[in-house]
């Protein structure tokens, strides 16, 4: 079928070499579902033609970097609903692949969503939670690859978003969440484990654009060797956010002296009546709980996996959904 006007438009908007270079044969996700409904983009044009339009036109990432590139050049558009009242499940393969991926969850339904990305790939991930709605997604990010993931969700009135990460090796992450709705509230997860000269940038966003709402923002990372972290998060609070209450946190520790990393904390608050909260720390591991645990009979090495694993795990446990926790958890953290 021909496409639509407003869909070559978007599809000219960006340059076509960028993504071309990180992902020269792109394929498809793979997918593996439960009480969801998959379209194609051709078949949500047909369906509803306006819906797939507004999908498009009024994306919330857009415009910059790897998303143009995403949206000129995606091998496939997946339009998924999740019906009202329902609890469903969905796991995607990123493997190579180049897509743009419109989430629907309906009044009081949930989503267990997670990714894998397994080598190169872009990819982009729009979702919006109507009333009383929940999300609970992972994302596990494979060493020795690169990546571009971005995931940005819209929450109505009493919606939930509770969505962790675990990257390793290097790429650029984006999340996302806008409490649109009373009462609406977001958990953002964000770990790292960077080696050699990996580089890895994490993005970390909560909007509060209603009242009552809450988040909390929590990025944590390990860079050893010559790696680069950087940690980019933020906590904004509209001017009708009147009580809203938000935390975020940063924190990196680097093993080796040639590690870098930075982390950047941006809060934005434009009402006065909320409770928000920052902090964030890069430091070196410390040599007296080294020493400790060596003292102990551990060997160095050892005693950094123990720290490092202590240091990851008590944020990980911040994810309730112990099924999603162990997913994309290293084996040997795992409950």
């Amino acid at each position: 079928m021909k496409e639509p006007e407003w869909l070559e438009k978007e599809k000219k908007d960006a340059c076509r070499t960028a993504c071309a270079s990180k992902v020269a044969e792109p394929k498809l996700l793979q997918k593996k579902s439960k009480n969801v409904k998959i379209l194609s983009l051709d078949e949500m044009i047909e369906k509803d033609a306006k819906l797939a339009k507004e999908a498009f036109t009024k994306r919330l990432i857009r415009g910059t970097g790897y998303a143009a590139c995403l949206t000129t050049n995606f091998k496939e558009c997946n339009f998924i609903f999740v019906d009202k009242g329902k609890k469903a499940e969905l796991e995607l393969l990123a493997d190579s692949s180049l897509a743009m991926n419109f989430i629907f969850i309906g009044e009081g339904a949930s989503l267990r969503l997670f990714t894998t990305v397994v080598s190169d790939s872009l990819n982009s991930i729009e979702i919006r939670l109507e009333d009383n709605a929940r999300l609970d997604a992972g994302l596990l990010k494979h060493k020795g690859t690169f990546a571009y993931h971005a995931q940005a969700a819209t929450a109505g009135t009493g919606a939930s978003v509770n969505s962790a990460s675990f990257w390793g090796g290097s790429g650029t992450g984006h999340t996302l969440t806008e409490l649109r709705g009373a009462e609406s509230k977001a958990l953002h997860v964000e770990l790292s484990a960077a080696g050699d000269s990996e580089d890895i940038r994490l993005n970390s966003k909560a909007l509060h654009a209603a009242n009552s709402t809450g988040s909390d923002v929590i990025m944590r990372g390990v860079a050893q060797d010559s790696s680069r972290t950087f940690f980019g998060g933020a906590v904004a609070v509209e001017s009708n956010g009147r009580g809203s209450k938000s935390s975020l946190e940063q924190q990196v520790l680097l093993l080796d002296k040639d590690a870098r990393a930075d982390a950047e904390p941006v809060l934005e608050i434009k009402n006065n009546d909320v409770e928000c909260s920052h902090s964030a720390a890069v430091r070196q591991i410390e040599e007296e709980k080294l020493f400790y645990m060596m003292s102990r009979g551990l060997g160095k090495d050892l005693a950094k996996t123990t720290i490092v694993t202590g240091f990851l795990r008590s944020a990980m446990k911040r994810i309730k959904d112990k099924e999603l926790r162990n997913m994309f958890m290293p084996p040997f953290m795992r409950d």
